[in-house]
């Protein structure tokens, strides 16, 4: 509309009806466009365009005023899931999300957030779990536990705290295992320490019988150092006494390997007595004190050493041994083994929890 009447008294009041019009219709469509934004729940436009409807004070300001209360509650429940979120307090958050249920597509993704949030956190608890169960390092595995029990105690979702309950049933068994190969480790490197102290002291005592028993024991359980012990009762400690005895002209006798799963041969059966393998599991025969030999000698005229050759053992249940001659033995170093046996004793021998007289072959060698 065109009002170019020169001189006219109602151009003015023409032409602010005009802009009451106008800007009516700009209200109406500002409007309509935060009715639809309210309608596709995007809150925030949907707040901006109302409060600018409200500011102008047009023909809708009152209308748009009654949606705000809405919008307020629907931006606040979304602000408050948002703390709860970044807090992990996942019931909380759901809570949030449960009073968005009005808004279809609101609750949808607040609903679908907490459930990526639980989940991220659940992996990165699992990626923690793997690593410290690989290392078998009880602190992590420990710290993981702690990880598993809060993330139980926020968590709502059904799948993950199932989920969550089998991580610590496997990381309950991995702690488990971890401080029995770390036990294992301590015992094995206590040992190497006591050993390496009475090398320097030169001590075979010690060498032949605490330290021996000391690997020994590892050596017959199932820890992870059961082989690296075993090498050690049967090479190294032998090894190191007949490096020590070699200089004093005497030779320390090997440590027995007689009992049940010890390796020593079997031996015919005379007068009763029964063989290694029949013994009690916790009756394997060790050596009492140090059994040395002196060396004959013979044993100095050149290519006479090394030397070696087998004797039958006879250990009576009072743990008294007798030595006879099994083959061809040269009658020097037989002599020197059967005068220093009559000084030997062992642990008593039992089977069935009843002492018994038990037989079996030993290989002596000297050598310098």
């Amino acid at each position: 509309m065109e009002l170019n009447i020169a001189g006219s008294t109602l151009k003015p009041q023409a032409e602010n009806y005009l802009g009451k019009i106008r800007q009516s219709g700009t209200d109406q469509k500002t409007f309509d466009t935060a009715m639809q934004d309210m309608k596709e729940e995007d809150w925030k436009a949907a707040k901006d365009q109302f409060q600018e409807v409200i500011n102008r004070k047009g023909a809708q300001s009152a209308d748009a005023k009654k949606q705000l209360p809405v919008i307020d509650k629907a931006l606040q429940t979304m602000s408050t899931f948002e703390d709860n979120l970044k807090a992990s307090s996942f019931r909380a958050a759901k809570a949030q999300v449960d009073s968005a249920q009005p808004w279809p597509k609101t609750h949808e993704k607040l609903l679908k957030d907490l459930r990526a949030a639980q989940q991220q956190q659940f992996d990165q608890i699992k990626n923690n779990a793997q690593a410290a169960e690989s290392k078998g390092d009880t602190a992590a595995i420990q710290h993981v536990q702690d990880e598993i029990h809060s993330f139980q105690g926020r968590a709502e979702e059904p799948s993950l705290l199932t989920a969550a309950q089998d991580l610590e049933k496997r990381m309950n068994a991995a702690y488990s295992i971890a401080v029995g190969k770390n036990g294992d480790k301590a015992a094995f490197e206590a040992a190497q320490q006591h050993f390496e102290q009475a090398k320097q002291r030169k001590d075979v005592e010690a060498l032949n019988h605490g330290v021996n028993q000391e690997f020994q024991k590892i050596a017959n359980g199932s820890g992870i150092f059961r082989d690296q012990a075993a090498l050690y009762v049967k090479t190294t400690i032998p090894n190191a006494i007949q490096a020590l005895t070699q200089t004093s002209g005497k030779l320390v006798m090997p440590a027995l390997s007689c009992g049940p799963g010890r390796g020593a041969a079997e031996a015919p059966s005379v007068s009763g007595s029964v063989s290694c393998a029949k013994l009690d599991a916790g009756a394997a025969l060790e050596w009492v004190g140090t059994p040395m030999v002196d060396y004959p000698d013979v044993a100095n005229r050149p290519g006479k050493l090394p030397y070696s050759f087998t004797v039958m053992v006879t250990v009576e249940p009072s743990g008294n041994v007798k030595i006879d001659k099994e083959g061809d033995a040269d009658k020097d170093f037989f002599k020197k083994v059967k005068d220093a046996s009559k000084h030997w004793k062992t642990t008593a021998p039992k089977a069935d929890g009843k002492p018994v007289t038990v037989r079996f072959p030993l290989t002596i060698t000297f050598q310098r």
